[in-house]
């Protein structure tokens, strides 16, 4: 039995695209694991929070600190106490973050009033 080494040239168009789109899925599960799992607000050390868009190392810093004075989160409202951490921030980053397992629902954000024009 002679060994053949594995050739790129020589697989067949299918299999090559198999092949493509396996190891794309795989990198695409490697480099953004929190596309599929919240991050838990109560739990999450400083690099866990920094994987949230919009969270970055001061926002971060800011929440360890505010846990670590104050306790556990218990809502969104409790987000928004913490520096830097406004209406809108909140509503970017709340659907990424959860408190004990339970998905973070988004504080309401009041709409701006109807402009009038006389």
């Amino acid at each position: 039995m002679v060994y053949q080494p594995f050739n790129m040239l020589t697989v067949s168009r299918g299999v090559k695209t198999c092949l493509v789109s396996m190891v794309f899925l795989v990198s695409c599960c490697a480099l953004a694991p929190s596309a599929w799992a919240l991050v838990d607000i109560n739990r999450a050390d400083e690099p866990q929070l920094r994987t949230v868009k919009g969270i970055g190392h001061t926002r971060a810093l800011a929440i360890l600190a505010w846990r670590t004075r104050n306790g556990a989160f218990h809502s969104a409202s409790d987000l928004r106490r913490v520096k830097g951490f406004g209406e809108k921030t909140v509503a970017k980053v709340a659907p990424h973050l959860s408190i004990n397992g339970q998905p973070l629902t988004p504080v309401n954000i009041p709409q701006p009033s109807a402009i009038r024009r006389r």
